[in-house]
């Protein structure tokens, strides 16, 4: 490979690396609040075209400043990487997780089925999220508030309703 390549290669590298830090949050690697609001404007545009339902669900986790408070922004840390794990796990590789900001999360359902599929995932989140989380010695756990608003709402609305 000529070094012409190579920096070519790196230059490539270094621009996605900082596409990517431009639109993920660094801690959990979820996308960021950002890039959630462009996510939702093209699902919305494909739902007005396709007709299809989609679920935004706004995400607050009950008890974490007790977790930061109690046993230090290191575990505060580490609680929000397991969950955000947790959410990559639970959705479907064409929905959207995301961290709002702090300890607030929107995940995205496409296409949802209908209510009954919307209440089974939502009491499969609650369940992963209110799961123990090993820390050092210890456990840490918290609860999970969820607010919901389904399309057909605009992208503000939708995460205003839900929140």
């Amino acid at each position: 490979m000529s070094i012409w390549s190579k920096k070519l290669n790196a230059e490539f590298l270094l621009k996605k690396e900082i596409e990517y830090l431009a639109q993920h949050d660094a801690l959990t690697h979820l996308i960021n609040r950002r890039q959630l609001h462009l996510e939702l404007d093209k699902l919305i545009n494909r739902s007005m075209r396709s007709h299809n339902r989609f679920a935004v669900l706004f995400l607050d986790l009950d008890g974490f400043k007790k977790i930061n408070d109690e046993l230090g922004h290191d575990a505060g840390d580490s609680f929000l990487k397991q969950v955000s794990a947790r959410f990559k796990i639970e959705i479907r590789s064409f929905d959207i997780a995301a961290r709002y900001g702090g300890d607030e999360f929107v995940i995205v359902l496409a296409d949802i089925e209908d209510s009954i599929a919307l209440s089974n995932k939502l009491q499969s989140l609650i369940t992963s999220v209110s799961k123990d989380i090993s820390w050092k010695d210890g456990v840490m756990n918290a609860g999970v508030s969820i607010g919901v608003s389904e399309y057909p709402y605009i992208q503000i609305m939708v995460i205003r309703r839900a929140h």
